[in-house]
Order: C-alpha cells, then structure tokens, then sequence
C-alpha cells in the first residue's frame, strides 16, 4: 500500500510559520530558516512535521542518506518528500516509493531536453502535458533512488497509451489534486491520496 499526502501551505503567514516553527527540533528549525523566502520555510517546516509525524507513527527516526534521500532507521517502510510552489508532498509505504510534487506556473516550462526522442514526438502529436512527464520521471528516480542527475532523458515513461512505469514492478500514477500543481507517484501497490491544509496538520494526517 501507498500512501500519500499532500498539504497546501500557499496562504500560510508568518505567524503559521512562528507556530510551526515552535514544534519543530532545533535542527529543523535551522534548516527551515536557512531559506530566504516564507514560501521556502514554510514548505521546510510542514517537510520536518511530516517526518516528525511518520518517525513517531513507526517509531523509528528519519535519517538522511549521503544523497540527502530520507529514509526510516530500522523500519521496514519508505519514504518520499517533495515540495514546490507552497504544496508539499509526502508518500510512504512497504515498497520503494517516489513522489514528485511541481508548480504549473506557467512561468517555467522546461524545454524537452529531458524527454527521449520517442517522447518527443509523441508530445507533439498527442498534446500531453510536458509537466506531466517532468513529474513522472522525477517521480520514477526517486523510487529508484537514481535522482535526477542520473539522466532523465535516459528513461522513457510517455508512450502512445499515455504515462507509465519503466519497469514492470512499479506503476506510476500522476494527478492534479489542487489547481496550479501536477504530483506523481511511483511505487508498488494500491495508493491512497489525500490533500490537507496545513492547519490540519497533526498525526492523526498520518495514520
């Protein structure tokens, strides 16, 4: 099973962020200030309650990998997190899992660099969304724990059926659960999907 959760923090203050800031471990609360922007911190601060939460649910800590990829510390589960344009993502589950949450601001829109030639093609005949398959691939590499430096363009997951896993273990669902946003899940198994706002943060968002 796959679940997955995402909170919308666009219309967070700085006095959300002060209450935010408050639960957090000095740790995080570091990172979380390192950024410049609200948007960014905020984002930072609901990323370390979320871990905070899911380390509590499975009693076991939350640890970063030399690639910066958290992982469970003695438990068998994983985990996923992205964040981008206020919405933050995170997916859990028994199996490898990736997520991928991306802004649709029409203000990027990355060229098909990314993209093999196949897909390509298949863009311009068929008028998929290029952020789609963005959010896809980052999605793929993310479960796999390759990253995105590995190669995008490397991997094919648009075809003329539409968007689907490299391999066969592995599906890849993605979704527009808030306007403005496309998220990508990748991983085994069935997925449940919820969408919160972050006032409704708490550990029950996780159980």
């Amino acid at each position: 099973m796959i679940s997955c959760l995402t909170v919308d923090c666009r219309d967070a203050d700085d006095e959300d962020l002060d209450v935010l800031m408050k639960n957090l471990t000095k740790e995080r609360r570091s990172l979380a200030m390192s950024f410049t922007s609200r948007s960014d911190r905020m984002m930072s601060a609901v990323a370390g309650m979320c871990m905070k939460y899911l380390s509590e649910r499975f009693s076991a800590p939350i640890v970063k990998l030399s690639n910066g990829k958290p992982v469970f510390s003695g438990a068998d589960m994983y985990l996923s997190i992205s964040h981008s344009g206020g919405i933050v993502a995170v997916a859990w589950s028994d199996h490898p899992v990736g997520v991928d949450v991306q802004s649709t601001d029409p203000g990027f829109v990355p060229n098909t660099c990314f993209m093999t030639d196949d897909e390509v093609s298949i863009l311009k005949k068929n008028g998929a969304d290029i952020m789609d398959v963005w959010s896809a691939k980052e999605s793929f590499l993310k479960m796999t724990g390759d990253g995105i430096s590995s190669g995008m363009e490397r991997i094919t997951v648009l075809t003329s059926d539409g968007i689907s896993s490299p391999v066969k273990d592995a599906d890849i669902t993605v979704m527009h659960p808030l306007e403005g946003m496309v998220l990508a899940i990748c991983g085994t198994g069935d997925m449940e999907h919820r969408t919160i706002s972050y006032r409704e943060l708490s550990p029950e968002s996780f159980r």
